[in-house]
């Protein structure tokens, strides 16, 4: 077990854990965008900033991504660490003002003023990039970060529909709604902030209700080795 403080409060925590796990464990909340506690992290909305101390030394890191050490004094609300956030926050409050998440970080911090920077619904979170990666396994999604670090290249996010299943997982995990998709009349769009596609999807042999895309249903096929009519019937109906 490691020992650390946070906000004043001596706890300890496994090693290994990051701070903002470490935190959410003594039920000190972190405000986050791009955190998800089921995906790698990658510290790229800096909201969860915080101010650590160590042998004497103050720096700001990203809580999602920062490993708990022995001895560390952290601070949640420091004059530094909300400085930082609240940068972060109208960063991302100039790019997409009308995402309700940032809307509601901006609300909380009184960030009104906005930085002049290219307005875009994707702000490069990398939350579509992992799940599909990470938990579907598919990989059908290109992401390069622009910046200083990339040659101030633009933020690029690509689909590759041809091995996309539109299982939506992109779409649930999106903080923005930059990616949505669409079910009607048998036919699944997905809108993603450069491309729209649409996939037909299945029919339940029982109802007659489109539940799933079929480039999914045969994805599930090749997982499971299921035969073809265990897929002829939604959910609701088997």
């Amino acid at each position: 077990m490691v020992k650390l403080t946070i906000d004043g409060k001596a706890i300890e925590s496994k090693e290994g854990k990051t701070i903002i796990q470490a935190a959410s464990d003594n039920n000190i909340v972190i405000p986050t965008l791009c955190y998800n506690e089921e995906l790698t992290p990658t510290g790229s909305c800096r909201v969860c900033v915080v101010e650590v101390i160590a042998d004497g030394v103050s720096t700001l890191v990203s809580s999602c991504d920062t490993p708990v050490k022995e001895g560390i004094e952290v601070y949640t609300n420091s004059e530094n660490a909300i400085k930082a956030r609240k940068y972060a926050i109208q960063m991302l409050y100039s790019q997409n003002s009308e995402a309700p998440a940032i809307r509601a970080l901006a609300g909380k911090y009184n960030i009104t003023e906005k930085l002049p920077v290219e307005e875009s619904e994707c702000i490069g979170c990398g939350r579509c990039y992992k799940v599909c990666s990470e938990v579907v396994e598919r990989k059908c999604i290109d992401m390069s970060v622009g910046g200083l670090s990339n040659m101030n290249e633009k933020l690029s996010v690509k689909w590759n529909f041809d091995n996309c299943i539109a299982c939506g997982a992109c779409a649930y995990v999106c903080p923005t709604h930059a990616v949505s998709i669409h079910d009607e009349d048998g036919v699944r769009t997905m809108i993603t902030p450069n491309a729209k596609h649409e996939f037909s999807m299945k029919k339940c042999s029982d109802c007659g209700k489109y539940y799933a895309p079929n480039v999914q249903i045969e994805w599930m096929k090749e997982k499971t080795g299921l035969s073809d009519d265990k897929f002829d019937r939604c959910m609701d109906c088997r």
